[in-house]
């Protein structure tokens, strides 16, 4: 969790910054990026609808998108993820309270938005795609994320719902030219053998731990696996960031 902050707080700072090698045959850049899921001002008040935002691609540092398989907000959802700046509550109805994060803060870091993810229904093939084309060579390897659970998941604790061997976990696929080349695991509520894990603010996800650091990929999955269907398959997250050396 430490190492993952520590580069965040690089990221933030430093998000655009390049190291350029000007060589005669090409040029080389190393430098992180990472989502905050923010939108442009105009968008707030053109494409939320109920504190939800549907978009088809959704870009940041004009690398990469949240994949999301709406054909309208808040109407044929099909599954993925939205981009939400709801804080809720925790006696929202379970449709509301699936798209808002747990917690006193809605984004994490003090952002307005995050990423809040439903998997249900048509699912796209994956969440996150980067588009490399334009470049020479590309490694992109990944380095974590802020995660938490949502107000759904959160009621279920307060309300006493949850139980000895429930959990949710979540699971991050990634891919290069289709081929998986890596994942990685995070439980936001784990009470199987007497753990007593629950998730209920937002905390770094060091998604690079159990990867090698030449580990590079170009697309994500995630996936949700719980002990049951109390437990939905929903979680939110933000500050998605990678280490991104490219030659052009």
């Amino acid at each position: 969790m430490k190492n993952f902050i520590k580069v965040l707080f690089v990221a933030m700072l430093s998000s655009c910054f390049m190291s350029c090698n000007h060589e005669a045959v090409e040029n080389k850049g190393t430098f992180y990026i990472s989502s905050t899921f923010e939108l442009p001002d105009e968008e707030y008040s053109t494409n939320f609808m109920d504190s939800l935002a549907c978009v088809p691609k959704f870009y940041y540092e004009q690398v990469a998108y949240v994949a999301s398989s709406c054909s309208a907000l808040n109407q044929g959802y099909q599954g993925g993820f939205q981009i939400s700046y709801r804080i809720g509550s925790i006696h929202d109805s379970d449709e509301r309270a699936i798209f808002s994060s747990a917690g006193s803060d809605n984004g994490a870091l003090l952002s307005k938005t995050y990423a809040a993810y439903y998997g249900s229904g048509v699912l796209p093939k994956y969440d996150y795609e980067f588009d490399f084309s334009q470049f020479k060579t590309v490694t992109n390897t990944i380095v974590g994320c802020m995660i938490n659970n949502t107000r759904y998941t959160e009621r279920l604790k307060v309300e006493g719902d949850l139980a000895e061997g429930d959990y949710l976990k979540v699971t991050a696929h990634f891919f290069s030219n289709g081929v998986e080349v890596g994942t990685a695991e995070k439980f936001l509520v784990d009470y199987r053998s007497g753990s007593n894990v629950f998730v209920d603010k937002w905390e770094a996800w060091d998604m690079d731990e159990n990867m090698d650091d030449k580990t590079s990929f170009d697309a994500i999955r995630f996936e949700v696996t719980t002990s049951g269907p109390k437990l939905k398959p929903c979680f939110c997250i933000d500050n998605l960031t990678s280490y991104l050396t490219i030659t052009y």
